[in-house]
């Protein structure tokens, strides 16, 4: 697991990549839920889509809040190294 990890956060462009999905995730799931509120009658399939869309949003802000940090560290370990 901590290989794994290692291999993921040295490789800055799939950190990139992660980063930019779960961004993605993150907006498409807040557009479920602004359409949720402002095309759907209030209803039970209305709070499900804004669930839906909310389940969404918070897993791609995992995800880059994750890819972000992986970043940071890259940055700490490789601190006034000359590449």
């Amino acid at each position: 697991m901590r290989k794994t990890l290692q291999a993921l956060i040295n490789n800055q462009r799939k950190t990139l990549r992660l980063y930019a999905l779960g961004a993605l995730l993150f907006f498409i799931g807040i557009g479920f839920i602004q359409s949720a509120d402002k095309l759907m009658e209030p209803s039970i399939a209305q709070e499900g889509y804004a669930l839906l869309g909310l389940l969404i949003s918070g897993s791609g802000f995992i995800i880059a809040l994750t890819a972000q940090l992986f970043l940071i560290i890259y940055r700490f370990q490789h601190m006034g190294k000359r590449d």
